[in-house]
């Protein structure tokens, strides 16, 4: 018997369709919307499905009950040694989003940067888009008198530094471990690497012709004398090198994981996986890297001949770690808004009397 749709049209019950159908339907919903709130919607559903995918694959892979039960016999002292050593990474994040910021005359302790990042992993965690936690942080800061465009300057300045110390690694590294990898693959992660290194090189030394090149490409201005304080020297060897210092805290922080899980993969190993998957879990095509990230374990440890299990559960645990410190960073962000609310309080109650 044939089916009728809501406007009482007949459609067969096939695949393609149903899939015509589906397809006129959002297409009637994508354009009563604004196109902002399309871009963002596709944005996120095109994240969604990524993310999806992945896992799908991973759970293919892996035997979901063997992975909860390594993760059950994990040594809780072991986790609690990462998770600190972790929150000392975020120390060194936070110390160069510092130099930056300050480099700008936007003056701060270095407390004052790290509990604001925390902030920043709080929402990160939370909130859909890889940059939101960044949004908040800035926007935080705005509120306590910071001008915009110089927030702005040192938040992107901060990405700037993660990405190219990320890639200066894969870079360095990947090439000691071609032999171990399929065909093209190292020579693909190495152009990657080496195209964001030569392109921040050339930025930095030829900025006028940079400034030209990327005028109408970019979303804000790289001529800004408050941008341009990242290319002096102590500024920049500052930021470049906490980057690359936080980078390697970052590897001892799943080297700690691994061992735990009884891996035997040596300590140099981790200094190429760990930044080779951290670089494509950071592009902004999955919802927090989820299922990118634990692929990319599976993939890369599986050239060591690591099981896929211990493969997704070293996934697993490193983003264990990274909610436990957004959790931290919440609790920051509650004791900042009520200090906010009684300050409010005090002062109104000033006035009143």
């Amino acid at each position: 018997m044939k089916k009728r749709n809501a406007g009482g049209e007949r459609f067969k019950p096939c695949s393609l369709e149903i899939a015509l159908h589906i397809h006129d339907n959002l297409t009637k919903f994508f354009d009563h919307m604004p196109k902002d709130v399309t871009r963002k919607w596709f944005s996120l559903f095109i994240k969604l499905s990524v993310s999806g995918l992945c896992v799908a694959i991973v759970l293919r892979k892996a035997d979901i009950g063997s992975i909860i039960e390594i993760l059950n016999r994990f040594p809780l002292k072991i986790w609690l040694l990462a998770f600190g050593i972790f929150l000392i990474v975020q120390f060194l994040s936070a110390a160069r989003w510092m130099i930056l910021s300050n480099a700008m005359g936007m003056q701060g302790r270095i407390s004052f940067y790290y509990q604001f990042y925390l902030i920043g992993c709080f929402f990160n965690m939370f909130l859909p888009g890889s940059v939101t936690g960044d949004a908040i942080k800035g926007y935080m800061l705005v509120k306590r008198g910071f001008p915009p465009s110089l927030v702005t300057y040192s938040v992107l300045g901060d990405r700037i530094f993660g990405v190219i110390a990320l890639a200066i690694i894969c870079a360095v590294v990947t090439p000691a471990f071609n032999k171990l990898m399929p065909a093209g693959v190292a020579e693909s992660v190495v152009m990657l690497s080496a195209l964001l290194v030569v392109g921040f090189t050339t930025f930095v030394l030829w900025h006028p012709l940079a400034a030209r090149l990327l005028k109408n490409v970019l979303p804000f201005n790289i001529e800004n004398p408050a941008f341009l304080v990242f290319w002096k020297t102590n500024v920049f060897a500052g930021a470049l090198g906490l980057s690359i210092l936080l980078q390697v805290g970052n590897c001892i922080v799943h080297y700690l994981l691994a061992g735990g899980m009884g891996i035997g993969v040596q300590p140099w190993f981790y200094f190429f996986a760990v930044p080779v998957v951290s670089l494509f879990a950071s592009l902004p095509v999955s919802i927090q890297g989820i299922g990118v990230r634990e692929g990319g374990f599976v993939w890369i440890m599986g050239l060591m001949d690591v099981p896929p299990e211990k493969a997704v559960a070293l996934g697993l645990l490193s983003y264990s770690i990274s909610l436990a410190t957004g959790f931290l960073g919440g609790v920051f962000y509650l004791k900042s808004k009520n200090s906010a609310l009684d300050s409010r309080g005090k002062q109104s109650q000033g006035n009143h009397n």
